[in-house]
């Protein structure tokens, strides 16, 4: 298959900086659900692992810039639920067929 996935740079409150694709699932702490990047706005929440403090608390939507589109994207696969994981300590799950809550299989 040929395509190329719309990708953006996902700018944190801490200014940390995350290179993923928009229809990449991410924990929205504001909705209490999984859903794609590309319906989130800036000073949304999502949930993030402070490893510092070792402990889940919310971070705030800088931006989001696009930046084209990626060659290649990957998509870690999980065997076991749930599918979720941590990328750059930020909540995601990674199925993208459809919203869903923290359990969820999509």
């Amino acid at each position: 298959e040929n395509y190329k996935d719309e990708g953006v740079i996902l700018t944190l409150s801490n200014n940390e900086k995350i290179y993923v694709t928009v229809n990449h699932l991410f924990y929205s702490a504001s909705d209490g659900i999984f859903k794609e990047l590309r319906k989130f706005k800036d000073n949304e929440l999502l949930s993030y692992y402070n490893k510092i403090m070792k402990k889940m608390e919310s971070i705030t939507i800088k931006r989001i810039d696009p930046i084209g589109s990626f060659d290649v994207s990957y998509n870690l696969e999980l065997d076991k639920e749930p599918r979720n994981y941590f990328a750059n300590n930020v909540l995601v799950h990674n199925d993208k067929e459809a919203d869903c809550d923290p359990d969820c299989d999509p």
